[in-house]
């Protein structure tokens, strides 16, 4: 049986009662993953608790031999990313979402990205088109609304 190489992935002080000497983490990447996705949902929950919204993100690795069209890949979901920002209606943010999510969907069909990497550029781009659409449904409100407050009706 092979044991999997395990890596150095933290290092980090211990706690003031421990005397603050440096403890060394050494855990495999699976590990290091599960801790870091726990800490993200906790992170979240205390965020959605408080009333502040989470930005999204979303991450595709480099891979060797293809590097070149991931980031003209990216760059070009990146811009359509700013096109749903900047759209004027819900219809255009509709199309523009729709267009990125099946950019992305043909990245990862192309092997530009994973399925799990995938997953996370449609949040992001679901997470991008909410905005848009509470920000033209905000603007497009009265204007004496916005001063009496959401409550306000016409």
């Amino acid at each position: 049986m092979k044991i999997p190489p395990i890596k150095i992935l933290g290092i980090r002080n211990s706690s003031p009662q421990a005397g603050g000497k440096v403890a060394v983490v050494i855990m495999t990447r699976e590990d290091h993953a599960a801790l870091h996705e726990g800490a993200k949902k906790d992170i979240e929950k205390i965020a959605q608790a408080a009333g502040v919204e989470m930005p999204k993100t979303a991450r595709i690795y480099g891979r060797r031999g293809i590097m070149r069209q991931q980031e003209a890949g990216i760059k070009e979901l990146d811009k359509l990313l700013k096109e749903i920002g900047l759209s004027k209606d819900r219809e255009s943010v509709m199309v523009q979402a729709g267009i990125a999510t099946g950019y992305a969907n043909a990245m990862c069909h192309s092997n530009l990205m994973t399925k799990e990497e995938l997953k996370d550029v449609i949040e992001v781009i679901g997470h991008a088109g909410d905005k848009a659409v509470h920000r033209i449904e905000a603007e497009s409100r009265p204007f004496w609304s916005h001063i009496l407050g959401k409550g306000a009706r016409a």
